[in-house]
Order: structure tokens, then sequence, then C-alpha cells
């Protein structure tokens, strides 16, 4: 039996330096298209990274609501999965905006590439949906940081990494990060979390630098 997976890429691995990282594209887009080709069924949700803060931004500046603030920075998560698709040339077919959308494309054996859909839910939660609607065996979430720890290892060199943790210790920790609102810092977003736990999703955390397989992932299994 083949492998159902849901990739939440974070906005933020698509560049470096402010710039467009064109190596971890075209790499991560092999991984994608060699996991595809053997017959397994991929999503890939591309989150907004540092374009749909400033898009949030400068809704927020304008005196719109963060309902607003929200809608833009999901226009950003699509010109970023724009990006992706390029890449990924005829493997995959068009940006979802959907869910419903991506089983008969799956059929086809088309990688389903998205962005973010609705006001209020982040990309991850998007890409539990996903995972929930197409009966994904794991959620596989790719940032700059290679796993869950216990505080932000960027400020705290102490933070320690967890290898495994139960959903409930994720929505714990999400609890204290989540502040819904788009582009804020959180483990991961408490609605995912939540979503991923009713229907005992498996998810698997690891840094754009470690991704190598989605058969083998380095970093933190949750569930």
């Amino acid at each position: 039996m083949r492998d159902i997976v849901v990739v939440s890429l974070g906005g933020s691995t698509l560049y470096k330096e402010g710039v467009v990282d064109r190596v971890f594209i075209a790499r991560v887009s092999k991984i994608f298209k060699n996991f595809s080709s053997q017959g397994n069924r991929l999503v890939v949700v591309v989150g907004g990274g540092l374009p749909s803060k400033k898009a949030a931004e400068r809704a927020r500046a304008c005196g719109l609501s963060d309902y607003y603030a929200d809608k833009a920075a999901i226009e950003a998560t699509r010109e970023n999965a724009a990006i992706v698709l390029k890449a990924l040339g005829n493997a995959a077919s068009g940006v979802v905006t959907q869910i419903d959308d991506a089983v008969p494309l799956l059929k086809k054996g088309k990688i389903v590439v998205s962005g973010g859909m609705h006001p209020g839910l982040t990309t991850d939660s998007t890409a539990v949906l996903y995972a929930e609607a197409i009966g994904a065996d794991s959620v596989v979430n790719v940032s700059n940081i290679d796993g869950v720890y216990d505080s932000d290892p960027k400020t705290n060199p102490k933070a320690k990494r967890f290898d495994k943790l139960s959903h409930q210790q994720l929505i714990d920790l999400a609890v204290k990060f989540d502040e819904r609102r788009a582009r804020t810092n959180f483990v991961f977003d408490l609605v995912a979390c939540k979503l991923a736990a009713r229907s005992k999703i498996k998810i698997l955390f690891t840094s754009k630098d470690k991704f190598r397989d989605l058969e083998k992932i380095e970093g933190t299994v949750v569930g």
C-alpha cells in the first residue's frame, strides 16, 4: 500500500537572506517528485514566511481588521505556492484553493500544491484539514527549526528538543505560543494540533537543512 502524506512547507524555508532560495526549492521539488513517482500521494501546503508577514502588517497599517490582514497573508502564501508549483512542473497542476479539489488530482497522480485558505486558520491547520480529507498517513512540517522545543531555540541556547511527543503534549506547548494572528510565532498552530489529535494524525517536525527524504524524517515525532 502506498503512502499518503501532507507536507506543511514553511514559507520562511523558501527564502535565504531575503531572496528566493532556488537551491532549496530545486532540492525539495526533487524530493516531492521522487516520492510521487513511486505511486505515493502528496499534498504540499506552502506557508507565507516574510512576504505574508509584511502583507498582514500593511493591511493593519491601513486600519484593516485582522480578518483582512489574514486574507492578505493568504494571498502571499498562494504566491509562494506558485513558486513551488513552477519548480514541480508537470508533476503538479495549478495552485489548489479548495480542499475538495485535491482528491481528483491525487487520483490522476498529481502533486497537489496549496497555500492558505481561510482567515483565522494558518497553513498548519490547512495541512491537517487536507490530511483528514484525504486520509493521509502523516503531516510533515518543514521549517527552519529541526523539531519541537520546550522554548524558542533561537533565543534560548539551552532549549530542549523533544524526540517524541503525544498530541496532548503538543497542544500544551501550542497553548503557550498561539496568538491566532497571521505570522506570529508558535511551535504549531493550536487549531492544527487539536485537529491532528482528534483524528490521531501523526505529525513529523524537521528543518529545511535536515529534510532529505519523505520516508525518513529527522526531528520530532508527534502521535
